[in-house]
């Protein structure tokens, strides 16, 4: 509805949330306000690729992200400006090994 309205009129719709999975859906831009102060700003992706100081703001990731982010001890370079699952699967699919190794799939944890 929200996104149909700004759509439909051409207006600004200014949100506020935590969530980043929800803000996803309908923001385009995103602007980060700790104790007062606007302190990052850019798309939702420009900003989870600092995924690292996003986590000590106390904002709560995508999931993708977050996994993303928990991998980066294993996989350095692997990129948290991830909104989806399947984004992260792509992400991942250059840094699994294939050989001599099977994968069983496991159920998503629950963060």
């Amino acid at each position: 509805m929200i996104a149909s309205l700004a759509q439909r009129t051409g207006l600004t719709v200014v949100l506020v949330g935590n969530v980043i999975d929800e803000l996803a859906e309908l923001a385009d831009r995103a602007i980060v306000l700790h104790e007062g102060r606007a302190v990052m700003h850019g798309s939702l992706r420009s900003l989870l690729r600092r995924a690292d100081e996003l986590h000590a703001l106390g904002l709560e990731l995508s999931d993708a992200a977050q996994i993303a982010l928990a991998l980066r001890s294993a996989i350095p370079n692997l990129p948290t400006d991830v909104l989806t699952l399947d984004e992260l699967e792509t992400a991942l699919l250059p840094h699994l090994s294939r050989t001599n190794t099977t994968y069983v799939a496991a159920p998503t944890p629950s963060l």
